[in-house]
């Protein structure tokens, strides 16, 4: 999924993982690309994250925001997927692996 939790608030997104994770096998793979805060070491955390929650109110009123890797782990904990890895890429975005638990 590619850019689609960013744009909900954090009750949506559990959802949305939710209704994903029970239809996985043991093999498949959840992949989300999407900005991960403080997955560089460009800018601390707690300012980029600000800056960027303030741009995604600004245009997703809806309660939209960027999350760090802890917040990515916490929804997909919530929906019964294990985080695997965030691969930094050359662009503002990361690759997020997730897999069901085991």
């Amino acid at each position: 999924m590619k850019h689609i939790l960013h744009d909900w608030p954090d009750k949506e997104c559990k959802q949305i993982l939710s209704n994903i994770a029970p239809v996985l096998s043991s093999t498949d793979r959840v992949i989300l690309i999407d900005s991960v805060i403080g997955s560089s070491d460009l800018e601390p955390i707690e300012a980029i994250k600000l800056q960027m929650d303030l741009g995604m109110l600004i245009s997703c009123p809806s309660g939209a925001q960027e999350r760090t890797e802890a917040e990515f782990r916490a929804l997909l904990d919530h929906a019964g997927l294990d985080l695997v890895s965030v691969t930094n890429t050359k662009s503002f975005v990361s690759v997020v692996e997730a897999r069901p638990r085991k």
